[in-house]
């Protein structure tokens, strides 16, 4: 069972506007998972191909999208955790 919010997914991108609203990944260059994965294998694998500004941006982009992803998961606990404690209330 799931909430329908989660259009049928619990990745954290299903998840984390119908816990979290507001918290996006809509303002980063990197905002998906495989994204990431594929710049990720480009800047380890063709990094030495790329001029020096270009390398930095993507590995800044990159650095974003980890933060955003780290710090979606925390609040997706603290909101989990409160869901629960106030289910644990009502007994």
């Amino acid at each position: 069972m799931y909430h329908p919010d989660f259009a049928g997914g619990f990745s954290i991108k299903k998840t984390l506007p119908a816990l979290v609203p507001g918290l996006s990944y809509a303002d980063l260059k990197v905002q998906d998972g495989e994204v990431a994965t594929v710049e990720l294998q480009r800047l380890m694998f063709q990094g030495d191909q790329m001029q020096a500004p270009e390398r930095a941006a993507l590995r800044e982009a990159l650095l974003r999208y980890c933060e955003r992803d780290t710090w979606a998961m925390v609040k997706l606990l603290e909101k989990l955790r409160s869901l629960v404690a106030d289910q644990l209330e009502l007994f």
